[in-house]
């Protein structure tokens, strides 16, 4: 898989980093100065440029997440299965932050980087995400302060929770937004424990998870929400589908959309101008052990309606930064992706029917509490690093 991570040089982010390097995946790291980012380069040096790519980025800069994109992709990369917006910071007096004299400067940085900096990185890597015929995973590093229901039993924490409330409620936001229910994005809104990083330990506190610790329980949860999109993923393209069909009838898990098989593929109206006219798949491009000759799936998605001036009119104003045969991205001179809409059509995931059946086999001896089968109703949820649901 191809990762993406912001906040990289240091703590969750470096060992989330090391983690996944040493699990043979590739990652794109992140983080405002990689000169002085040691550990991240002394990482680089042992699994070399290919694998670890490490790049300049302040997730506040508008201008830099915008960048991004372009930078990535000029490093031969135009694909991201699971990006993870780990960059985050808190109040300088952090834990102690009474609601009644938090600083004002403690509440705007905390929410331009831990809120604005998560939902502007998504709106800048969502393009590559879409690429993805893996995963389409977008993680969000939260905490359980961020838990509006928890915070009635103990106070405090106000500028560090209210950025992390604010975090969750952007990817729910974003999960529900039609562009990345068009394209098949899932959110995760990850708490990774009380662990034993600079901000964990501030204020004296005794913190009963090492970042080894934490990122091994982070590192299996989104192994877990990667099944559960191969799953969707390989479930749009097989035509026996018995695995689904039994976890379909014996839980709550609503079925899945499949394609109308007097449809040979899907087109659906951009409300944005995009030419609805559907891109052929290169069978090039599937691995050799998933011969896919089928079409992705309809959608049912309620689209906004445009007027045809206003079609018009936003056919270079794109608000997602989709690409298609009549747009292009200004911002990169590239193509930004696919368009959530249909007009151009998703990448034919990547699974062999073995491992879709071996994932299915799995997913329906589980609960219909487990992680796995809530992922699978709702689009967004928010879970601890140990697996434990958490109330929004």
């Amino acid at each position: 898989l191809q990762f993406f991570i912001t906040g990289a040089s240091r703590g969750l982010g470096l060992g989330l980093t090391q983690k996944i390097l040493e699990l043979n995946g590739n990652v794109v790291a992140t983080c405002k100065n990689p000169t002085n980012a040691k550990e991240l380069n002394n990482l680089q040096q042992i699994y070399g440029e290919n694998r670890l790519v490490i790049l300049p980025l302040d997730v506040t800069s508008k201008d830099e997440l915008e960048e991004i994109r372009r930078v990535i992709r000029s490093k031969g990369i135009d694909t991201i299965d699971v990006a993870i917006a780990n960059a985050g910071i808190a109040s300088k007096n952090h834990p102690y932050d009474p609601a009644m004299s938090c600083p004002e400067d403690d509440l705007l940085k905390t929410f331009q980087t831990n809120t604005i900096g998560t939902l502007f990185t998504a709106q800048s890597i969502s393009p590559l995400i879409s690429m993805s015929k893996k995963a389409k995973l977008f993680i969000a590093i939260s905490s359980k302060l961020g838990s509006i229901e928890q915070a009635a039993s103990v106070g405090g924490y106000t500028s560090y929770r209210i950025s992390k409330a604010g975090l969750n409620m952007a990817c729910m936001c974003m999960a529900y937004d039609p562009s990345m229910m068009g394209i098949g994005i899932r959110f995760l809104c990850l708490h990774p424990g009380l662990v034993q990083t600079d901000m964990g330990s501030a204020g004296g506190r005794n913190c009963p998870l090492t970042v080894t610790e934490s990122c091994d329980g982070m590192i299996n949860m989104i192994q877990r929400a990667v099944d559960v999109q191969m799953f969707v993923m390989g479930s749009s393209v097989y035509e026996e589908r018995s695995w689904q069909k039994k976890i379909q009838s014996k839980s709550s898990v609503p079925p899945i959309p499949q394609p109308s098989s007097s449809e040979p593929s899907v087109i659906l109206k951009c409300p944005f101008g995009h030419d609805a006219k559907p891109k052929q798949s290169d069978p090039t491009s599937i691995n050799s052990d998933s011969n896919i000759e089928t079409s992705p799936p309809s959608s049912s998605l309620p689209l906004p309606t445009t007027t045809t001036e206003q079609q018009s009119e936003s056919i270079t104003k794109c608000p997602y930064s989709f690409d298609s045969e009549s747009v292009t991205d200004e911002s990169d001179g590239e193509s930004a992706g696919s368009c959530p809409f249909g007009a151009i059509q998703p990448q034919v995931p990547v699974v062999s029917e073995d491992s879709f059946q071996l994932i299915s086999q799995r997913l329906y001896s589980l609960s219909d509490d487990s992680f796995e089968k809530q992922f699978l109703q709702q689009r967004c949820v928010f879970t601890s690093y140990d697996g434990t649901m958490l109330p929004w």
